[in-house]
This record gives structure tokens, C-alpha cells and sequence, in this order.
């Protein structure tokens, strides 16, 4: 059984308007290989298009960054709940310490110490 994968949209738009950049370029800017000029041009839109690019990631990157920042107001309703099983994990065992304290008096209870320290 063979899997299909499904190539996304965005991905052959991306491919089909890169395709039409790089086809005007070559259209209207083919560059003699003896002008020098052309060489400075594209070096300029090159670091022009890198540093937009740039700024644009770090719009980006920020705003998601300053959204995971600003959105934390509390716990998850699954990490309360976890919160909520440990207390009553908690409640369990001191009252199943304190029945097998009242049942068997003798006995010495270090478990109650090293759970005090792991605290």
C-alpha cells in the first residue's frame, strides 16, 4: 500500500510566483557579462531583498514570541487537573499514613521524612 502525499498550495504558489520573478528578471535585466554595473546593482537589490526578508522574520518571530509571552495567564485546564490528582494523591496517603499509624502503632514511619524532604 502506497501513501499519497499531498503537495500544499501554498507551496506551488510559492514555486509558480518565484518562477515568474526569476522569468521577468531574466527577461529584462539580462546582464553582459562585462558590465560591472549590473554586478553592483544585483549586489545592492541582493542585500536589500536579504535585509527585508530579515526584517519581515523578526516582525514574525516577534510577534510570536510576544504572543506565547502575554498569552500565559495560568495553568492549562489539563496541568490544573494534574495539580488537583497530586492534592488528592497528597490527602490519600497522610490519611493511609494516619490509619496505619492508629492500626499498628509500632511501626516507625520514614516514609512521611523523605517525603517532607523531597518537598
Amino acid at each position: 500500500m502506497k501513501l499519497k502525499v499531498k503537495t500544499p498550495k501554498s507551496l506551488i504558489g510559492w514555486i509558480i510566483l518565484l518562477g515568474i520573478i526569476a522569468l521577468f528578471l531574466t527577461l529584462f535585466f539580462y546582464p553582459d557579462i562585462t558590465d560591472v554595473f549590473f554586478f553592483v546593482r544585483m549586489a545592492i537589490v541582493t542585500w536589500v531583498a536579504l535585509i527585508l526578508m530579515a526584517l519581515i522574520g523578526a516582525i514574525f518571530i516577534g510577534m510570536f514570541l510576544s504572543h506565547r509571552i502575554l498569552s500565559i495567564g495560568g495553568f492549562t485546564p489539563f496541568e490544573e487537573e494534574m495539580l488537583k490528582m497530586r492534592e488528592e494523591i497528597k490527602s490519600i496517603n497522610t490519611k493511609l499514613d494516619s490509619l496505619m499509624a492508629q492500626k499498628n502503632p509500632n511501626i516507625n514511619n520514614d516514609d512521611e521524612s523523605k517525603e517532607d524532604e523531597e518537598d
